[in-house]
C-alpha cells in the first residue's frame, strides 16, 4: 500500500494537453485493489477498485479549464486491467470487461497476450509482456457515425518489477472510422511504498 507511479499522458491531437498523472495505491485487499489517479496541478481525484478480470475503465481526472492562451481540456485515461501481476500469473487471453456508454449498444472485447519485448520509456528500459485487447459494438442508425465510437484497440506492456505497466496505448475510432482518440502513456516514476 502507498506505491506510487508518474506516468506521461500525451494525445496525437492538441486536445486534451499532454500532463504527468500520478496514481498511488489506497488499499490492497485479498479480492482487488484500490489506487487514486491525480492530473499533475490539479485538486480533482478519481478511486477505482481493480480485480484480477480484463477490464477496460474510463477515469475522470482533472478539470476544464481555460488558461490565457488555451483551454485545458478534462481528461478521460483509459486504463486496462493495470494490476493483473499482482492477481498471479497472466491469464493468455479473456474477453474483457467495458464500461455502459450512455447511448447506442453495448461494446464486446477480447484481450490476448501477445509475449515478451523490451521496451523502452522515460523511467528506463523494461522486459516486458505485451498485452492487446479490441473492444466493438455495432454502429446503430441512431449513432453518429463520424463522432460516437465504435472500435478501441489497445496496447498494454507489463513489468514484473514495476507492478503496472510501464506504456499502454489506446486508439478509438468512430463507425466511419475517423480516429477519436491516439493516447500513449508512458511511465516516468515509480516508488515503492
Amino acid at each position: 500500500m502507498g506505491d506510487t507511479w508518474q506516468y506521461a499522458f500525451r494525445s496525437a491531437f492538441r486536445a486534451p494537453a499532454a500532463r504527468t498523472l500520478e496514481i498511488r495505491v489506497l488499499e490492497v485487499r485479498s479480492g482487488d485493489l484500490r489506487d487514486r489517479i491525480t492530473a499533475e496541478g490539479d485538486a480533482e481525484t478519481e478511486d477505482h477498485s481493480f480485480t484480477s478480470a480484463f477490464e477496460m475503465v474510463e477515469r475522470p481526472v482533472g478539470t476544464e479549464r481555460r488558461l490565457v492562451d488555451r483551454v485545458v481540456s478534462r481528461l478521460t485515461v483509459v486504463e486496462f486491467s493495470p494490476y493483473l501481476q499482482a492477481f498471479g500469473q497472466l491469464p493468455s487471453g479473456g474477453p474483457v470487461v467495458v464500461p455502459r456508454p450512455a447511448f447506442g449498444p453495448p461494446f464486446t472485447g477480447y484481450a490476448r497476450v501477445r509475449g515478451g519485448e523490451r521496451v523502452s520509456v522515460p523511467a528506463g528500459n523494461f522486459d516486458a509482456i505485451r498485452v492487446e485487447y479490441d473492444i466493438s459494438r455495432t454502429p446503430t442508425v441512431t449513432m453518429r457515425q463520424h463522432f460516437d465510437p465504435a472500435f478501441t484497440l489497445g496496447t498494454v506492456w507489463y513489468a514484473p518489477g514495476v507492478k503496472r505497466p510501464v506504456r499502454w496505448t489506446v486508439l478509438t475510432r468512430a463507425g466511419a472510422l475517423n480516429v477519436l482518440a491516439n493516447d500513449t502513456y508512458e511511465l516516468l516514476a515509480y516508488r515503492p511504498a
